[in-house]
């Protein structure tokens, strides 16, 4: 009878004991799902930026490095120039002022002013949430205000989701503008690549302006989709640059531009109208499997100082 009673002594403090490591590994198990819950919003918050906060480090001179996070607010580059001390005291001349006595004119010549960045600006596989700027014009003050990037520059595999603004600009180091998705306007009109640069498989869903811009390396828009127009209109190429196999579902300007080491567009396809009126080509000249389903003018069209027509009938497939 007492080996009976002890038996369930022993058996109900064995499930006392049970009990109790059950609740302690219960807690431990919510502490532990606690903590990764704080951790993994931790991650998520510092996963974004603010534009201000890359500025500032600019101003540091320390150099950007960004992987996989998310930028908020324009990233102004040109907030780097010193815009009061650059804005001048308007000092009207005799003539200015008698004929301001007739008529409200400003006869004032625009200034040009540039924003060094000494540093490495770096970001791969990042949003930005608004616009990316290198160019800012102050109409009333008859001043603009260019970024000039001494150091490398790489923007790939990025989402850009406001526009990319990067007229008269200027890049003098290496760039990488890879792989990435410009959602708004990407300007590019009168910058300047002073090394090779590659966009190569980027998409454009609104206009591509490139008019007047310099590429005096190699240079690479291959896989690239244009969804929108895409405006080569008198850019200034001085190597061979590669336009395989991409594709101009939009406008293809490419009027007076001048290919002096030649292009490829192999496989591409040219879906709207492509317009190489003026166009100077030079070997070699990769066509093969190019596609023009839309409208073309190869009207003043040369390569090598002959027709390019001629020279389309004769290497046709």
């Amino acid at each position: 009878m007492d080996k009976f009673f002890i038996e369930i002594f022993i058996s109900i403090e064995e499930k006392i004991k049970y009990r109790e490591l059950s609740i302690k590994q219960n807690m431990y198990q919510r502490l532990v799902l606690l903590l990764f819950f704080v951790f993994s919003s931790f991650i998520i918050a510092d996963a974004q930026i603010e534009s201000q906060t890359i500025i500032e480090s600019i101003k540091d001179g320390e150099a950007v490095q960004f992987q996989n996070i998310t930028i908020t607010g324009d990233l102004d580059f040109t907030v780097l120039c010193d815009k009061d001390s650059t804005i001048p005291e308007k000092e009207e001349t005799v003539m200015e002022k008698v004929l301001g006595i007739f008529v409200d004119i400003n006869i004032e010549e625009n200034q040009e002013f540039q924003c060094d960045i000494e540093v490495t600006i770096e970001f791969i596989g990042c949003t930005f949430q608004d616009r990316v700027v290198g160019w800012v014009n102050d109409e009333e003050n008859a001043i603009s205000y260019n970024a000039v990037f001494q150091d490398k520059v790489e923007l790939s595999n990025c989402n850009f989701k406001d526009e990319f603004l990067f007229k008269y600009s200027k890049f003098n180091g290496k760039t990488n503008f890879s792989k990435n998705k410009f959602k708004m306007t990407a300007l590019f009109k009168y910058a300047d690549f002073s090394q090779s640069v590659s966009f190569a498989k980027s998409i454009f869903s609104k206009e591509a302006n490139f008019k007047y811009t310099s590429f005096p390396q190699n240079t690479n828009f291959a896989g690239c989709h244009f969804n929108n127009t895409a405006n080569f209109k008198y850019t200034n190429i001085e190597e061979f640059v590669d336009f395989s196999e991409t594709s101009f579902n939009g406008e293809a300007n490419f009027k007076y531009t001048k290919f002096p080491k030649g292009v490829s567009f192999g496989n591409a396809t040219f879906s709207a109208n492509a317009d190489f009126k003026y166009t100077e080509f030079s070997n070699p000249v990769n066509l093969k499997g190019t596609k023009f389903d839309g409208g073309t003018d190869f009207k003043y069209t040369t390569i090598d100082g002959g027709e390019f027509v001629q020279y389309l009938l004769k290497n046709q497939n």
